[in-house]
């Protein structure tokens, strides 16, 4: 199993270059494999909408990525009270260097033990930090 980070669901959904070597790679993944929770859906749903905003993603593409957004074949997890509190206590550590919704997705990968998948380098940073795994992504 597998946490998809933000940055990745976005570029997965934006149809972006580097989504021609992601898109196979998360098909080979089968059901049941991928996860995002309910913090990504909304970061990923204010990432889409803010593409569109910066001339990065074409308006008539917003409506289909956030149909895609809600029904891929990512399974939801489910955020615990404990995760709020790991990624507090892990963005107000200086040394991480983390935003809170990023320190969020890294401790709901922690409690649920799976690896995380992300394009963010700081937040991969902070994940080695961690010794959180991460998956090797291809391209």
């Amino acid at each position: 199993m597998i946490y998809l980070d933000t940055s990745l669901l976005v570029t997965l959904l934006a149809g972006e270059p580097r989504s021609l070597s992601l898109l196979p790679w998360a098909a080979r993944q089968g059901g049941g494999q991928l996860w995002i929770s309910q913090w990504t859906r909304t970061e990923a749903a204010g990432a889409l909408a803010a593409r569109v905003r910066g001339g990065h993603l074409r308006p008539q593409r917003l409506p289909q990525a956030l149909l895609d957004l809600g029904t891929g074949p990512w399974l939801m997890v489910e955020i615990e009270p404990m995760d709020h509190d790991l990624a507090a206590a892990w963005a107000g550590d200086i040394g991480l260097v983390l935003r809170g919704g990023d320190a969020l997705h890294l401790a709901i990968a922690r409690r649920t033990g799976f690896p995380m998948a992300t394009l963010d380098n700081g937040m991969a940073s902070a994940a080695r930090k961690l010794g959180l795994p991460l998956v090797d992504l291809p391209g």
